[in-house]
C-alpha cells in the first residue's frame, strides 16, 4: 500500500466506519453522501450498492420475509455485477468496518425500510444518469440496467 498525505498509509476502497455504533446510522451516513452524488460509478455510490447488499445477505430473517430478502440480494448482487464489468478500479465492501445488522434501530423502524429509501435513491440516481446522456453510451446502457435492477430490488422488499 502506497503513502498519502504526511507519509500515512493511504487507505484502501472500501467503506469505513469510525465511530459507527449501528448499521442503520451507516445507512443514513451513506444515503446522505449518495444524496449529493451525481456519478454514478463514482467509489462512493458504489460502496453505497455494495451496503445494500451486504444488508440483503446479512439481514435478520423471519420466515415470511426470507424470501423477499433472498431475492433483494440476487437482483443486487446481479445489478452489481453489472455495473462494476469493465471498470479497472472495482470496489469492494470492507466487511470488518461494517456494524452487526438488527432488525429495528432504536425507534422500531424497521431495517428494510432504510434498505429500500437507499435502494431507491440509487436506483434514481442511475436513472437520472442514464437518461441525462451523461458519460459514454455504453456506461449509460449499463447505468439503465442497473437502475431496472435497484427498482426490481426495491419493489421486492417494499
Amino acid at each position: 500500500m502506497g503513502r498519502g498525505r504526511a507519509g500515512l498509509p493511504k487507505r484502501s476502497r472500501g467503506v469505513t466506519v469510525p465511530d459507527m455504533n449501528s448499521f442503520l446510522v451507516l445507512l443514513a451516513r451513506v444515503s446522505a453522501e449518495v444524496a449529493v452524488e451525481t456519478d454514478p460509478d463514482a467509489v462512493v455510490t458504489r460502496q453505497a450498492l455494495l451496503l445494500a447488499l451486504h444488508a440483503g445477505v446479512n439481514a435478520p430473517r423471519e420466515a415470511e420475509t426470507r424470501a423477499r430478502w433472498d431475492r433483494y440480494a440476487q437482483i443486487l448482487a446481479e445489478a452489481d455485477r453489472e455495473l462494476q464489468a469493465g471498470l479497472r478500479d472495482p470496489v469492494g465492501l470492507v466487511e470488518a468496518n461494517v456494524p452487526p445488522i438488527g432488525a429495528l434501530d432504536e425507534d422500531g423502524e424497521p431495517l428494510r425500510t432504510n434498505v429500500v429509501v437507499l435502494t431507491r435513491q440509487l436506483g434514481d440516481l442511475f436513472d437520472a444518469a442514464a437518461t441525462a446522456g451523461q458519460g459514454s453510451p455504453w456506461r449509460q446502457i449499463v447505468w439503465a440496467k442497473v437502475a431496472e435492477c435497484l427498482s426490481d430490488a426495491a419493489d421486492e422488499l417494499a
